[in-house]
């Protein structure tokens, strides 16, 4: 094999363009079900004020129960949102710290205590994130379904 082809430098370039694909795919995913969700809560709060009846028994309980995870859907994506910004604070800030030390501004030796530090901010907000973003999807999923069964159950006559 060419050893040309695997150099050091290309692979570096080759997981920093697949990171930033990840990044973009993540906050694409994430404002998208932010978005729906939000379409959901104004679908199922246009379905409460403008019904004929007063929903009750069953489908009364879907429709809270769709309004309450979708609300919680879009408060999981809001600070997903937020976290991600943080993130990428935190890159900024250990890049401009390699930075310094390439123009000997600041010693190795503080630069990898300070680079220590945000190592571990930014590992936990990567796990608040990847764990809100998880929970955004099973919020969102689990409102559209209750709303859907809400919406059967108070028009499902109509359909036969």
């Amino acid at each position: 094999m060419d050893q040309q082809r695997f150099s050091i430098p290309d692979i570096d370039a080759k997981i920093n363009h697949f990171q930033s694909i990840n990044a973009g795919i993540v906050t694409t995913i994430v404002t998208t079900l932010l978005s729906l969700s939000i379409g959901l809560i104004a679908y199922a709060t246009n379905i409460v004020v403008t019904s004929a009846k007063p929903l009750v028994g069953a489908s009364k309980c879907w429709m809270i129960a769709s309004l309450v995870t979708l609300l919680l859907a879009a408060l999981s994506g809001i600070v997903t949102l937020f976290t991600r910004m943080e993130d990428y604070r935190r890159t900024i800030d250990s890049l401009a710290i390699a930075k310094a030390v390439e123009r000997t501004f600041v010693s190795q030796e503080n630069a990898t205590e300070a680079l220590a530090k945000i190592s571990s901010v930014a590992d936990r907000i990567n796990l608040a994130t990847n764990i809100l973003l998880y929970a955004l999807v099973i919020l969102f999923l689990t409102g559209a379904g209750c709303l859907a069964v809400s919406v059967l159950i108070t028009n499902g006559s109509k359909l036969s």
